[in-house]
């Protein structure tokens, strides 16, 4: 039996999460998922064709925007958001590329909220349908500060006969940077192509996690006092696939992806090899 506090919780998920149905069939990628006015986008690929800078995609342009890496799927129901392992990354920071949506605030600039007194929440109905092989770990959802992962929606695969498609896994809540083996697992039974249903929410310095799997029915709730704070908090939403090949698309070597102490068999050895989530609805408050 749920408990009822999580039951409850799972009830004021479903309910907050706003599923429309278009009359008309939409067009764009944005069109389907509200406009995507507070959002910003950033892309596996370089025009430079470099390690970093990967390429941002901004409003006004964002509405209209489509790509092979962001896209409506066949059925024009959701969004696919394709990232390829040895695709560009946003800095020198950071080894791992990302096809992913970044808050922004009302006037368009980079959203910066109260970590610690806002009342805030963002809600989305996806699946993964496919993982790296090597790596086969996925960040699908985040709450970021200034500099840190607050919290981030955590996929973490077989660490054997990994396929990509069809694996069962653990979907995580990983709070202030924890490591995966500390972080509370929302489900031990994920199977790639399942669909959830997540809201992340903050009130009152905490954050919690509701989450649904529709096909197992799994329900879960998880919370933690933020950690550690620095500067303003903001959502992200998308496919951050956290595997990387120490050359990437463009022959040039990712030098933090080289840095990384992982045994050999870790290292993704297609640099074009690909991680694809679906969105089917994002809401934010």
């Amino acid at each position: 039996m749920i408990p009822k506090h999580m039951a409850l919780a799972v009830a004021a998920l479903m309910a907050s999460a706003s599923f429309v149905t278009l009359a008309d069939t939409p067009v764009h990628p944005a069109d389907l998922l509200g406009g995507l006015k507070h959002w910003h986008l950033t892309l596996p690929t370089s025009q430079d064709r470099k390690a970093f800078p990967a390429d941002q995609i901004d409003q006004p342009q964002l509405a209209t925007y489509s790509s092979e890496w962001f896209k409506l799927n066949d059925k024009k129901n959701a969004v696919v958001f394709t990232t390829n392992v040895g695709g560009a990354t946003t800095s020198a920071g950071t080894a791992f590329a990302r096809t992913e949506l970044r808050e922004r605030d009302a006037q368009g600039e980079k959203a910066a909220w109260e970590c610690l007194t806002a009342e805030r929440s963002m809600t989305f109905r996806q699946r993964i349908l496919k993982t790296p092989t090597h790596k086969p770990q996925m960040s699908v959802g985040q709450i970021h500060d200034a500099k840190n992962d607050n919290l981030e929606l955590y996929y973490n695969g077989p660490k054997k006969n990994t396929n990509g498609t069809t694996d069962v896994g653990k979907m995580l809540a990983k709070f202030n940077g924890e490591s995966s083996s500390k972080a509370p697992v929302l489900d031990d039974e994920y199977q790639i192509g399942d669909m959830m249903v997540v809201k992340i929410s903050t009130k009152a310095g905490v954050m919690t996690v509701d989450y649904k799997n529709e096909r197992t029915g799994k329900t879960s709730t998880a919370s933690k006092p933020f950690e550690n704070v620095v500067g303003g908090c903001y959502f992200k939403a998308g496919n951050y696939p956290q595997a990387c090949t120490k050359t990437n698309v463009y022959g040039v070597e990712n030098p933090n992806c080289s840095k990384k102490s992982y045994k050999p068999e870790m290292f993704e050895t297609d640099p074009n090899a690909t991680a694809v989530l679906e969105i089917y609805s994002l809401n934010i408050d």
